[in-house]
């Protein structure tokens, strides 16, 4: 089973400040232990995105005369 964790939608400044801050110093302890993983990653979506706008661009070959 599945736990939910209920986060509380009205915050002070304070405390939305420090979630900010946590966050900020999670993404940056996730992106140093996975950064060879995330990089993979990124490439293959890039190539996967360059492959398809590749594509795209063949459907629009036809030659305008004027």
């Amino acid at each position: 089973m599945m736990n939910k964790l209920l986060l509380s939608t009205h915050w002070t400044a304070e405390e939305a400040e420090f979630v900010m801050d946590f966050l900020d110093e999670l993404k940056g302890v996730i992106a140093g232990a996975y950064a060879a993983e995330l990089n993979e990653r990124y490439q293959a979506e890039e190539a996967l995105y360059l492959e398809e706008s590749a594509l795209d661009a063949e459907d629009f070959d036809d030659i305008i005369p004027f």
